[in-house]
This record gives C-alpha cells, sequence and structure tokens, in this order.
C-alpha cells in the first residue's frame, strides 16, 4: 500500500509537471505537438474493477455488490441482481462506445474541409454541412442503434 501510495504521488507530480510544459509549449510557440503523458500507477490488487466502479441510479448507489443510499450501505445484492447488473454493464458499454463513435463521425464530417476564404466558398461550405447532417439523419435509421439501456431497479422506496 505504501508503494502504491509513493507511485501515486510521483504520478500526480509528473502530471502537474507535464501540463504546465504542454501549456508553455503551446505559448511560446503555438506547437501543439503531443508528448508522452505520464502512466499512473497500477492499482493495488485489492482495488478491482467491481469494487472501485460506481453506478449511480434514482435513489441509490451500486458498487461492488452492495446498494448505498447516500455512505450508508442497504443490502448486499443477490444473484439475480448482480446478474441484471453486469448485464446493465454490457448494454450500457454498447450504448457509450456508439454513442462516442456517432459524436466523433459527426465532428470529423463538420471540421474536416479547410475554413472558407470567401463568401462563395462559405455558402458552399454550409450547404454541404446541410446535407451532411442530412445524411447523417438517414443514416441513423437505417443502423442498428442500441437503445440506452434500462436502469436496473434496485432501490426500494421505504416509507
Amino acid at each position: 500500500m505504501e508503494k502504491y501510495i509513493k507511485e501515486l504521488g510521483e504520478f500526480k507530480e509528473s502530471a502537474k509537471t507535464f501540463i504546465e510544459q504542454q501549456k508553455q509549449q503551446q505559448t511560446l510557440s503555438g506547437d501543439t505537438k503531443r508528448q508522452q503523458q505520464p502512466e499512473p500507477p497500477k492499482r493495488p490488487s485489492f482495488c478491482s474493477e467491481n469494487a472501485t466502479t460506481q453506478f449511480v441510479f434514482d435513489g441509490c448507489t451500486v458498487q461492488g455488490d452492495y446498494v448505498y443510499i447516500g455512505d450508508k450501505p442497504v443490502r448486499k445484492l443477490n444473484e439475480k441482481e448482480l446478474e441484471k447488473l453486469e448485464k446493465f454493464k454490457q448494454e450500457f458499454s454498447l450504448y457509450q462506445e456508439f454513442i462516442a463513435n456517432k459524436v466523433k463521425k459527426h465532428m470529423e464530417k463538420l471540421f474536416s474541409s479547410q475554413l472558407p476564404t470567401n463568401n462563395e466558398k462559405e455558402e458552399e461550405s454550409q450547404l454541404k454541412i446541410n446535407n451532411t447532417s442530412k445524411e447523417d439523419n438517414n443514416e441513423d435509421i437505417n443502423l442498428n442503434q442500441p437503445k440506452e439501456p434500462k436502469s436496473p431497479e434496485f432501490c426500494v422506496l421505504i416509507v
């Protein structure tokens, strides 16, 4: 544990230094060339993904195998609920990846052409963007877009 804390401190310092160097380099030269970012330390073995991932639902939080309301553990999830949580996690990852790719693709289309130098090119560029947006909308209809997964209902209102 002490080794991890030491490595984490070193990482934070190197990250601060890296950010400052990037700011200075960009300010002085206008160069945005990327340098190698510092790597965070490997997390300790007792910090599994399951133990460190939180799901915030309406009314409660699930972390590990436990349901929390506020910062108080309320109960442990049963096997069926753990299966539902795993299914939700997988579906949400797919949905999140789909949305990220869709946004990335749209941004690339918007910013792929150079800025226009006169009014004619500006109008042509705007027309191209409008047509691209229409194509995107038609494309979305044809894709097998995953639906946003429904959150499992682990939080029960106690009256």
